[in-house]
């Protein structure tokens, strides 16, 4: 079995060159007493394509000699990877969220002087250098991770690109057997080991199908910054500073809460990225007024006392709403609770919007509530993608791999044993040695 783990391509390839090289390696291999054929390419994420253009090149006659007669692909992104779309812009965003982080730092810094101090760190210049070396240790794995390491052949495989599109649309004459292994991560912490596998968690370096391990260490890493984070916010509001410092104080909290709202919005961030989040929005139709200083759960308050005119609602600053069933004609009154008779003679318990101003006028709107939606990924190519590949034999799932752990971890070496065994199809048995 002839293996080779990376190859590199030239910074100006395209598909077509990128195929050449590929194809060239493979000849370089040719034992002129094998029957090549019965060779198959085994490819992680752009690797499967640059396998695909080869077989359509030998289906059109563009190279002559067949080296392999079988391809499987670990997270290949066949329809395309989301995350090259604006991907400058994209991670740039995060970055600039990323950067939140370093605000309870340099707070710290500036409150531990004296208060005001900030002042004069600003006016040296100091404030803006501090903020420039805490941003680039809080961020230096997202540019790296994201931009950095962007494929060389990102463009190729944006999703609906005229190349990707004509690729996917190709019906070779004569099909060879394929199987397609995607991943499918966790949507907890998923940005955190996602970019820890980009950077420090290379899965080739964590041992004989091992690399699941970095999990504990990403998962780590955002829990001990939370609990830190969340720590020292928590010691600068409790603290009794002495009123001198207690703005400062109050300062350096927010700053520290500005650090715990980026590990919590993370994952959000880096599933919009690679194209995994987005929002539908239902509508529910609710009675509101604009009322000032009026709120109160009427569910708990009788119906005589919320109609009496003379109760004190002063100290209510809120407006308060009720959902309504949308076929409840909006000329009906009733109170919450109660029980409305539609015009088709069933009825309806109500959760009507009732103001204790009795002069009030309360009028139908409607509300938009949005509705997350999160599509499965390996942390970088939407399983849709990675099982698109086109009239491909079968698909099977890697749970809990990402995209780079599934080049060696405990997922691989079970795929690879099940593949080699015949599992996923005859051609695919290899004997043992």
């Amino acid at each position: 079995m002839f293996s080779q783990t990376k190859i590199k391509y030239d910074e100006s390839f395209d598909f077509i060159k990128a195929s050449q090289s590929l194809n060239n390696l493979l000849k370089l291999t040719t034992n002129s007493s094998k029957d090549r054929t019965k060779d198959f390419i085994i490819a992680h994420s752009q690797g499967g394509l640059v396998s695909r253009v080869i077989n359509i090149e030998l289906d059109k006659g563009n190279f002559t000699s067949r080296y392999f007669g079988g391809i499987v692909t670990f997270g290949t992104p066949h329809l395309g990877a989301e995350i090259l779309r604006d991907r400058v812009s994209k991670i740039s965003n995060l970055t600039t969220e990323a950067t939140k982080l370093a605000y309870g730092p340099e707070a710290t810094v500036a409150h531990l002087l004296f208060p005001g101090s900030e002042v004069i760190l600003n006016w040296f210049g100091l404030e803006k250098k501090l903020q420039d070396f805490t941003t680039k240790e809080v961020t230096k794995y997202v540019v790296s991770a994201a931009i950095d390491k962007i494929p060389k052949l990102g463009d190729y495989y944006i999703p609906n690109t005229t190349y990707l599109n004509n690729l996917n649309l190709y019906q070779p004459k004569k099909k060879i057997p394929s199987v397609a292994f995607y991943g499918v991560e966790e949507e907890n912490n998923i940005c955190f080991k996602t970019l820890y596998n980009f950077t420090f968690g290379d899965a080739n370096k964590q041992g004989e199908f091992n690399a699941e391990i970095t999990d504990n260490t990403a998962n780590k890493t955002k829990q001990t910054m939370f609990d830190i984070y969340k720590g020292l916010k928590d010691y600068y509001i409790t603290k009794n500073w002495v009123s001198s410092v207690l703005t400062d104080a109050r300062k350096t909290a927010d700053a520290y809460q500005s650090g715990i709202d980026f590990l919590n919005s993370a994952d959000d961030l880096w599933l919009n990225i690679i194209g995994a989040l987005s929002y539908t929005y239902d509508s529910k139709r609710i009675v509101m007024c604009d009322c000032p200083n009026v709120t109160m759960n009427l569910s708990t308050k009788p119906r005589e006392k919320s109609m009496n005119n003379a109760v004190d609602y002063s100290t209510f600053d809120l407006k308060y709403k009720y959902y309504v069933p949308d076929d409840v004609n909006s000329n009906v009154q009733a109170f919450n609770g109660d029980v409305i008779t539609r015009p088709d003679g069933s009825v309806v318990s109500t959760d009507v919007f009732l103001c204790p101003n009795i002069n009030c006028n309360p009028r139908w709107v409607t509300q938009y509530i949005p509705i997350r939606n999160v599509k499965e990924s390996d942390g970088i190519v939407l399983v849709e993608s990675a099982k698109g590949f086109p009239n491909v034999d079968i698909t099977v799932k890697l749970p809990s791999s990402n995209h780079n752990q599934m080049k060696n971890d405990i997922n691989t070496k079970k795929a690879l044993n099940d593949l080699f065994n015949g599992v996923y199809g005859q051609y695919f048995m290899t004997t043992k040695r």
